[in-house]
């Protein structure tokens, strides 16, 4: 071959390596030694956002380049090291470091670089090769396996604790309100120091209640197709004391506004969309202490519904925000129990949906939802005709927990019913063999026989007895019959009067 021939070869070849780094996925740029950038690849501009004019020609400190876990986007931010050029004189390259890009519109990127040292035909260095892979989105889905790690962990644990509680709770808040309803010859300090205890147990009830959001799992049976404009005007209007009165009470306004297009119904569990939306407009509030605006808009992308809910507030620092879903994390004291927004992932990715947070501080916040709109079957539930019940019943109580059972028992004769309280599931058995009861109301958790192998037992013997299940955790009626195990309704503990006989009610219609 002729030395022409190979110039032509060479050249050729020169020009397919250029196309194929130009192309490549993976930033790639050339600079001199002290870090001037000399020529960029395509994916350098479409990860960082900048144009190739606006990269080439800059100098080290680069301002879209700085260590990981930095506040500040700075070029300073990097540290004193520099560019790390003594390290590539002396090895030849830099191996795999990480390092965070922030794109021109701000948004951050995770990259892992390297640098190799690039050197003439005497062998003397001349310039440096750089290359950087993006694997911010690696890092996002390792992320969402991390948290849905600590979510059921968390689960776990407040599944275990959750029961205990509420009997305790139960037992306090009984018999706060038994005496409240009961004894007149109480003082107003006594009185104020009942109507305390009972207010008190109720808030620890509902952070328990809260807590129990992570330990089961979204119902199935209660999705329903619904539309999702209608649970955004409901949310606002529940919570316009929130996000409306309370904030003018205090000399300041917070706007709502929507932007709500048509779209196909979602199919959901709506109870629990509406506390995550709810939750939302909390964290919205909190970041308006002066006043502004929260928005709620909506749009379809796809086979996805998008809700996005943001607030013109003061933003969301970065290393605040890379623990923003983490159970019991708050920068605002104690008065927060920091469950807002980890209660709201988890009821959203339970769903088969989708929630992100995008932040800029002193601009705000946007949250957003995403959630499959796939058209299935509703559950609808049967219409009640709500008719309280007057007559005196004989009521057969099965509570492992003694003080528990006699709060039962204080609640139900006060109202001029017959009770009869056993304290395991075979004494319950027996007594119900035995007599003749109106009524069972059965205690889910309790050793050697739990409340659910009772009720079948009880549902052997007459099929259409009413049976109330009584329990601290998040359970419902149609889990029963998943079980096998047919419950009329399910008191909550802990429990009030009003709640009992509201259960009662739906038992006996």
């Amino acid at each position: 071959m002729s030395d022409r021939s190979l110039d032509v070869v060479m050249n050729h070849s020169e020009a397919s390596i250029g196309q194929i780094i130009e192309h490549l996925p993976v930033w790639v740029q050339v600079c001199d030694l002290d870090g001037t950038v000399i020529s960029v690849n395509q994916a350098a501009t479409e990860i960082s956002g900048y144009g190739r004019d606006e990269l080439v020609g800059q100098n080290w400190p680069y301002v879209w380049l700085f260590e990981p876990g930095s506040e500040s986007s700075e070029p300073q931010a990097w540290g004193a090291a520099g560019w790390p050029i003594a390290e590539l004189n002396s090895q030849g390259y830099v191996d795999e470091f990480e390092a965070t890009c922030t794109t021109n519109q701000g948004k951050r990127r995770c990259l892992s670089v390297t640098l190799s040292l690039l050197k003439d035909d005497q062998g003397n260095a001349k310039s440096v090769l750089m290359s950087a892979w993006d694997y911010t989105g690696r890092k996002n889905r390792e992320a969402d396996l991390g948290q849905a790690q600590k979510m059921q962990a968390l689960g776990q644990l407040a599944s275990g604790i959750a029961h205990d509680i509420n009997n305790n709770l139960a037992v306090i808040l009984g018999y706060a309100e038994f005496l409240l309803c009961t004894s007149e010859s109480f003082g107003d300090v006594v009185r104020q120091a009942l109507s305390s205890i009972q207010e008190q147990s109720l808030d620890c009830a509902n952070t328990v209640r809260r807590i129990q959001l992570f330990s089961r799992s979204v119902p199935k049976s209660q999705f329903s197709s619904f539309p999702l404009n209608d649970l955004i005007h409901d949310v606002i209007k529940s919570n316009e004391e929130e996000w409306k009165f309370q904030p003018q009470t205090r000399g300041f306004d917070i706007r709502v506004v929507t932007d709500l297009v048509s779209m196909p119904d979602i199919y959901a569990y709506e109870a629990g969309l509406k506390e995550a939306m709810s939750s939302l407009v909390t964290n919205a509030v909190e970041a308006l202490p002066h006043g502004g605006e929260i928005s709620f808009r909506t749009r379809v992308s796809g086979e996805e519904v998008l809700l996005e809910v943001g607030d013109n507030g003061g933003g969301i620092t970065p290393e605040v925000m890379d623990r923003i879903f983490d159970a019991f994390f708050t920068t605002k004291g104690p008065a927060s129990s920091g469950l807002g927004l980890s209660i709201a992932y988890n009821l959203i990715t339970q769903q088969g949906g989708k929630i992100s947070v995008d932040s800029e501080e002193g601009k705000g916040t946007t949250v957003t939802i995403a959630l499959p709109y796939h058209a299935s079957e509703s559950n609808a539930l049967p219409v009640i005709d709500e008719t309280p019940n007057q007559k005196s019943l004989s009521v057969l109580v099965v509570d492992d927990e003694p003080m528990v059972a006699n709060v039962f028992r204080a609640f139900l004769e006060a109202s001029g019913n017959h009770v009869v309280t056993c304290l395991d599931g075979s004494s319950a058995l027996a007594a119900f063999e035995e007599q003749k009861f109106d009524l069972a109301l059965v205690d889910l958790g309790m050793p050697l026989m739990d409340g659910w192998e009772v009720t079948k037992r009880i549902n052997g013997l007459r099929p259409e007895f009413p049976i109330i299940l009584a329990t601290g955790w998040n359970v419902s009626v149609d889990e029963g019959l998943e079980r096998g195990a047919q419950v009329k309704s399910v008191l909550r503990k802990p429990f009030g009067m009003q709640e009992l006989s509201s259960a009662i009610d739906q038992a006996l219609l």
